[in-house]
């Protein structure tokens, strides 16, 4: 008899997601070069802006954590 450990859905739905989150983030990777030509941007300014992406959210999920931490969440989840 196979008994199921508790969290196991909680696992699964997880890794699903972070799949579909890693699926998402590559397919937006081939649209690079037009996106670059949209912008009209040259090769520093775009990696440069590309890295500031990276920084906003590495500065923000921090940030949000915190938030949410001296609030209930609702209320700001809510809002996100």
């Amino acid at each position: 008899m196979q008994t199921k450990l508790p969290g196991a859905s909680e696992r699964q739905a997880t890794r699903l997601i972070v799949l579909l989150c890693g699926m998402a983030q590559s397919s937006w990777a081939p649209l690079v070069p037009y996106a670059k030509a949209r912008v009209h941007a040259n090769d520093q300014h775009f990696g440069l802006l590309l890295l500031c992406f990276g920084a906003g959210s590495l500065v923000s999920m921090p940030t949000s954590r915190f938030r949410s931490a001296e609030s209930d969440g609702g209320n700001y989840f809510a809002l996100s």
